[in-house]
Formats: structure tokens, sequence, C-alpha cells
């Protein structure tokens, strides 16, 4: 993303750093899908959130067990039905909250910033703690 570490969306405890952001080009400008991994289950809307954001319930996922995924701005959200078997594709980016307008003002938002967020919890639901994506896939 364009801009200095700590001036664009984040820092070493900013907002980038407490959930991964999907985008549809480099800059952060493009549109593209949503897709999350086989082995979720949709358990409804997230209820602290207005901002088209979705739960997905996970017995395992990569080294995780137990796990809730947490999407949000996600436009023309499907839910699937069932577990899911493969990858498979919920929506696309930028639904509420995901799509701030151009700013002529900003060096760094030239184009109309589009993104969506997801997120893993320990537990089913929102309660547990944030695990991160390199502990759950990487180690």
């Amino acid at each position: 993303m364009p801009g200095q570490e700590n001036q664009f969306r984040g820092g070493p405890n900013g907002h980038l750093n407490n959930a991964m952001h999907l985008y549809g080009s480099e800059d952060g400008y493009g549109e593209g899908p949503v897709f999350i991994p086989a082995g979720g289950r949709y358990i409804g809307k997230n209820p602290y959130s207005t901002e088209d954001s979705y739960m997905f319930y996970y017995s395992q996922l990569g080294n995780a067990r137990n796990v809730t995924l947490f999407t949000a701005h996600v436009d023309n959200f499907s839910a699937p039905r069932g577990t899911t078997t493969g990858r498979t594709r919920i929506g696309d980016i930028g639904g509420e909250g995901g799509r701030s307008p151009f700013n002529p003002n900003s060096p760094f938002n030239q184009g109309p910033y589009i993104h969506a967020h997801l997120a893993i919890h320990q537990g089913r639901g929102y309660t547990g703690k944030r695990l991160s994506f390199f502990n759950t896939f990487c180690k």
C-alpha cells in the first residue's frame, strides 16, 4: 500500500495488524471476490458489527481448532449451505465500511480505498481471543 510506515492505515499496533486485509489490486483501489477456506460453516452475521460482517465456524482451520473466521466489508454476500468442501466465494470486497471515497487532500488516498477484513477468534462466536494468521497457517 502507498505511503510511509505509520502514515497509511496502520503501524506496529494499528488497524492493518488487527485483521488481515483483502484488496482487489495492489494499490487498494480495485475490486475482487472474497473466498473462505474449506471446512467452514456459516453461523450468522456478526452481532457486534453493522459493516457487512459474517461469521464461519471451523472445527479446524490450519493449525487452530475450534475457531471462528470473521469476515467484514463483504458486498453481495451469499451464505454457503452446510460445511464448505473447497475454497468458497462468499461475496465481493467493499461492503459496508470497506469503501472509502477518493480524498483529494490526502497524498495516500488517491482512489476509492476498497477492502475487506478477515479475523480469526478462538471458540465459536466473538468471545474468544484473536489468533494470528501466521500462527494459524504457517507454524
